[in-house]
């Protein structure tokens, strides 16, 4: 049986410790002054999900088991709280949780505070089955004893069980987007954008999610190739004219921030940077909304680099607060001959003020039937269950590991009646809805 202490009691005893180690001269243990929870990880958990007995019809109980390290936990140090960004699925049991790794930066001690009682804290044990029915509070304290940081734990969980497989609204054909040889399809705030070339110019459409049968003209027109050029972020719209780059927080009214004469295309928009391909074939990088540009550092061969049928997505990195996954997709230049898409990503983690690095995922000889292969209006976007690919090929493939190998996903079955011919968009809103244009300018949205 655990012994159980009041937290003075247990932090008197740790100073008294560590001063008792501290006065043996021949002692050579070594103590720090500052503490934090580094890595937190869950263990297998079980799930629990009641159905009907197929045979008997009866009610019945299905036990399965998951795997927690799959459900990445967050550490954000600023606000003191751990939490896992992708819910867990329905029906698991997370009052009798193990967690698998729980690591603290100079060997500090871990305490947790008893449920339903304010004072009391036990030591932690990782072989203890914590019931994480509530949010939980873990203390770290330094191993000289001067100092210490309490961290909220909380464990999301799914509200409801998912269908086996998504579901679409037929928003019909938006006879407005009669004409469009190309478009790209961006969600920003409540508003879902359509830009494309229509008439030899770009023209952006916009729906306001909910009533998406009022399809608005944007008043504002560009050049010929702008729409290829169009990303977004949660604050705004960009695009690049010219050699200008354009914001706009509506559609309606846009501002030139910066100068494209090195850009080739605008690739994405992440929450502190832009992203771009420049005219000398290489990654770009702007922190101030595309005013000036600075070239990116690679881990690999420039060669390497996509430069055709470029598709990019941004989105919150799960282990790290303050912190985007960048990731690019496309063909290199066609000399090559490469019958798959090559694929880089850079972790940005704005915390630490420093730009990092792309990687390149080279997958050459490894997943060879997992690679995506090259297609044209190919789009990407992040999802909980991962990220959701669509080009010309006209097939919806699933990455669960950021990139790295696609697969058809029984979840995700494109809508009858869609065609991928001559071009399909996609996108997803802020509430992970997703959003399919097809080459017959017929509108759908699932989840």
């Amino acid at each position: 049986m655990k012994k159980v202490f009041h937290i003075c009691s247990v932090m008197l005893t740790i100073v008294v410790l560590m001063s008792s180690c501290l006065s043996d001269k021949n002692s050579d243990t070594t103590v720090y002054e500052d503490t934090a929870i580094t890595t937190f990880t869950l263990g297998t958990l079980n799930r629990y999900i009641q159905t009907k007995s197929s045979t008997t019809g009866n009610d019945t109980v299905i036990k399965a088991t998951i795997t927690g390290s799959s459900y990445k936990m967050a550490i954000d140090h600023l606000n003191k709280k751990i939490y896992n960004t992708k819910p867990l699925p329905y029906g698991t049991d997370v009052a009798h949780v193990i967690v698998s790794t729980l690591t603290v930066k100079n060997g500090g001690t871990v305490l947790i505070k008893s449920m339903g009682d304010e004072e009391t804290y036990t030591y932690y044990n990782v072989n203890d089955s914590i019931d994480f029915s509530q949010e939980r509070s873990f203390l770290v304290r330094s191993t000289d004893g001067t100092s210490q940081r309490t961290y909220q734990v909380s464990l999301n969980v799914e509200t409801a069980l998912e269908s086996t497989n998504s579901e679409w609204a037929d928003l019909g054909v938006v006879s407005e987007l009669a004409g469009m040889t190309g478009c790209r399809l961006v969600a920003l705030a409540d508003r879902l954008y359509a830009f494309g070339e229509q008439g030899g110019q770009t023209v952006g459409y916009v729906w306001t999610i909910g009533n998406e049968q009022a399809c608005e003209r944007l008043s504002k027109t560009f050049s010929t190739e702008a729409w290829k050029h169009v990303v977004a972020n949660t604050e705004a719209l960009y695009l690049k004219e010219g050699d200008k780059i354009c914001r706009s927080t509506d559609g309606i009214s846009w501002e030139e921030t910066g100068t494209a004469a090195d850009v080739k295309q605008l690739l994405a928009a992440g929450t502190q940077e832009l992203f771009a391909l420049g005219s000398d074939n290489l990654l770009k990088r702007s922190v101030d909304k595309g005013a000036t540009w600075t070239t990116e550092q690679l881990d690999d061969d420039a060669k390497y680099l996509p430069t055709e049928q470029l598709a990019a997505v941004t989105f919150p990195y799960a282990t790290s607060v303050h912190t985007d996954y960048v990731l690019l997709v496309g063909q290199r230049v066609a000399s090559y001959g490469d019958a798959y898409v090559s694929i880089w990503r850079k972790v940005s983690e704005y915390w630490t003020g420093t730009p990092g690095q792309w990687v390149y995922m080279d997958l050459s000889d490894v997943y060879g039937e997992f690679r995506m292969t090259g297609q044209q209006s190919l789009s990407l976007v992040s999802l909980d269950r991962g990220v959701l690919a669509l080009g010309s090929e006209g097939q919806l493939l699933l990455s669960r590991d950021q990139g790295i190998t696609w697969k058809k996903d029984s979840y995700f079955v494109l809508p009858a009646g869609f065609t991928a011919k001559p071009y399909v968009a996609m996108a997803a809103d802020r509430t992970g809805r997703i959003w399919l244009l097809d080459g017959n300018n017929h509108l759908w949205s699932g989840k």
